[in-house]
């Protein structure tokens, strides 16, 4: 398992973006009646993140470098989820939880114990994610395995995902006029 953090912020989330997925097992029976058996307890979710940007676009070597470090699909990595963004209220040190604001949407949705949070540094780096292991108070979280760096107040905090990209072979750019080109990426949740 890696512990990768795909970092690239896309310049557009589909609508579609949080789709849920239900893997059904389904047994045929002689008779013709089938019974079903639900796979797994809970939805999974696909991603689907689109990057714009001229030909010579930096990111679309970094992109594919990532890319092909995963070999596709065939390593799973941390995706930001790039919304459900709240920030730490006091800084965090090592040994202590951290305290959030816009707590009532942030805890109720990512504060979960077994959710993923992602915590990027106001500067851009470092950045990283942990395992909610406790919420208290509705607004404070402490984490599985404690951060490896300290953060400020006002550090972005968001709910992350552990992914694979639902592909093998890297996407193509789309030429879509005006000298911008877009490659559209998406993301399956990896539980």
């Amino acid at each position: 398992m890696s512990s990768e953090i795909f970092t690239f912020e896309p310049d557009l989330v589909e609508p579609r973006d949080y789709s849920s997925t239900w893997n059904t097992i389904s047994t045929p029976f002689d008779s013709g009646t089938s019974q079903f058996q639900q796979e797994w307890s809970r939805n999974i979710n696909e991603f689907r993140f689109i990057y714009r940007g001229f030909h010579e676009d930096s990111r679309w070597n970094l992109i594919e470098a990532f890319f092909n470090a995963r070999r596709g699909r065939g390593d799973n990595f941390y995706l930001p989820s790039w919304r459900e963004e709240t920030k730490l209220t006091t800084p965090y040190t090592t040994g202590v939880g951290l305290d959030l604001t816009n707590t009532i949407f942030f805890s109720a949705i990512a504060g979960k114990p077994g959710n993923i949070i992602h915590i990027k540094h106001p500067n851009g780096t470092p950045e990283e994610v942990g395992q909610v292991a406790e919420v208290v108070s509705g607004v404070h979280l402490h984490l599985v395995s404690e951060l490896t760096y300290d953060y400020p107040t006002d550090t972005i905090v968001q709910r992350g995902y552990l992914v694979r990209f639902l592909v093998d072979k890297m996407p193509s750019l789309k030429y879509m006029g005006m000298d911008i080109f877009e490659i559209e990426f998406i993301f399956r949740e990896d539980i």
